[in-house]
């Protein structure tokens, strides 16, 4: 039987609730990349628009925010996930998402009034 990709190789099965956090936990990677890239094609439409620390501020949020959930990610695969109970994992995983979710609608917070419609529209 071929292994499966992020699969550990043991003769026993992997319990079903770890295979769900591995699933989790490598969907999280893509998305969290993407967030970072659409960030900086943001800020870029944002510093454009309006010139000055806000945009640049909010890009160091997220990106915090992300390499805070790379981190979770690189622990998560580097160690044993049965050393401690899915609900930390779990629990962890909400925690980061919440961040990159609070820095998102932060955006908000950047004075775009004197921005065109299209730097507003793409903020909100």
């Amino acid at each position: 039987m071929a292994a499966i990709p992020g699969m550990p190789e043991t003769s026993r099965p992997e319990p079903v609730e770890h295979q769900r956090l591995r699933l989790l936990f490598k969907q999280a990677q893509t998305t969290s990349a993407v967030a970072v890239v659409a960030a900086i094609a943001c800020t870029f439409v944002f510093y454009q628009a309006s010139p000055g620390l806000a945009p640049l501020l909010w890009l160091a949020g997220v990106i915090l925010a992300a390499a805070l959930r790379f981190g979770l990610y690189r622990q998560f695969f580097s160690t044993d996930i049965g050393r401690r109970c899915e609900g930390d994992w779990l629990r962890w995983s909400a925690w980061t998402g919440a961040f990159i979710g609070v820095t998102w609608g932060a955006v908000a917070a950047i004075d775009l009034s004197d921005a065109g419609q299209h730097a507003q529209n793409i903020q909100t």
